[in-house]
């Protein structure tokens, strides 16, 4: 869909109340600069809830599978690791 009709299913559907980007090419030759600074070498994105925990100076430091809940122990780590250092 369109940019309004993904905001408006992620603010029904989920609650989501923060600014989203414009939909981009994740996968494949389109893939958008900031999906290739984020996967590297690394494999193609599974799904939209894919995680990355980014250091302050924007280096991937961790990358999560979609099923890994936010929450989740190892995230929580690797963000607190991300802002050490």
């Amino acid at each position: 869909g369109d940019a309004e009709t993904i905001r408006t299913f992620c603010s029904t559907t989920y609650g989501v109340d923060f600014p989203l980007l414009s939909k981009q090419e994740v996968n494949g030759p389109g893939r958008s600069a900031l999906y290739r600074h984020l996967v590297g070498e690394g494999d193609d994105i599974q799904w939209n809830f894919e995680k990355f925990v980014l250091d302050p100076d924007g280096s991937v430091r961790a990358r999560f599978a979609p099923s890994v809940e936010p929450k989740d122990a190892r995230i929580l780590r690797a963000l607190g690791e991300a802002l050490e250092g």
